[in-house]
């Protein structure tokens, strides 16, 4: 599941000050993105097959293997 948090928490996460002229929020693709991959997952598609909606495919990242020095 994924939650589209509020504007207020949107602006405290992306540091926006929107009483600036000329600030543009983040995309919800950009937010989906930033939020998957705290969550561990990764986008590997965004389907626009709905008239209104996008569909955003994801899957979970690799796991990264560290070398032994």
């Amino acid at each position: 599941m994924i939650l589209d948090p509020r504007d207020e928490e949107i602006d405290r996460e992306f540091g926006i000050d929107r009483s600036k002229p000329g600030i543009k929020p983040p995309t919800i693709t950009e937010r989906i993105k930033k939020s998957a991959y705290t969550a561990g997952y990764e986008p590997v598609k965004v389907d626009t097959i709905l008239p209104h909606d996008y569909i955003f495919i994801l899957e979970p990242q690799p796991d990264v293997k560290k070398k032994s020095a």
